[in-house]
């Protein structure tokens, strides 16, 4: 137990949503939102999916990105940095600076779709705090997160590497799910 952990369950009790989450038709669904993470060589794709499924369905997205990686020379930041997370725009305890966190706590949105793997507070924080009616992630925490959980294997999990195929098993059943409901 870390000496934050107090500090980080009341933030996420201040903090957290109050919308009613659930399965909701997809002919409701207006504005989707999306957090990828972009340390996996596999994210251009991951977005491409996503913004295609918009554009079929008629919504409108929002594509955010998470990338903790230590940059140097060799590692450089790929995606655009006004929509990206990353290790400077955490707090001491872990939580996204509230400047950062608005790009998806300030918009209300349909649909959330949390990619990243990563089992930080961080992610926990915003998948939390996001304001959406429908909320699907890779990596479960406490109190009932998501609505809908895509795991793959711990293997997978570990080298980043399955995103792309999840990408597509998580929209599936997203529209299988939101498509039969009437």
């Amino acid at each position: 137990m870390s000496i934050w952990t107090p500090l980080r369950k009341r933030r996420l009790r201040k903090d957290a949503s109050d919308i009613p989450t659930g399965f909701i038709p997809l002919r409701d669904v207006h504005r989707a939102a999306v957090l990828i993470d972009s340390s996996n060589p596999e994210w251009m794709s991951c977005e491409k999916m996503f913004r295609e499924f918009c554009s079929r369905n008629g919504i409108s997205p929002l594509v955010v990105y998470a990338d903790f990686r230590k940059f140097n020379k060799e590692t450089v930041l790929e995606t655009p940095r006004g929509v990206t997370f990353t290790r400077k725009d955490l707090n001491i305890i872990g939580k996204p600076k509230k400047v950062r966190a608005s790009l998806l706590t300030g918009v209300c949105c349909d649909v959330f779709l949390c990619l990243s793997p990563d089992g930080r507070f961080c992610i926990e924080y915003l998948s939390k705090a996001v304001k959406a009616r429908f909320k699907a992630g890779r990596q479960p925490f406490d109190g009932e997160t998501y609505n809908l959980v895509v795991a793959s294997r711990e293997e997978e999990r570990q080298d980043g590497s399955g995103a792309d195929t999840l990408m597509l098993k998580t929209l599936d059943a997203m529209l299988k799910l939101l498509g039969q409901m009437v």
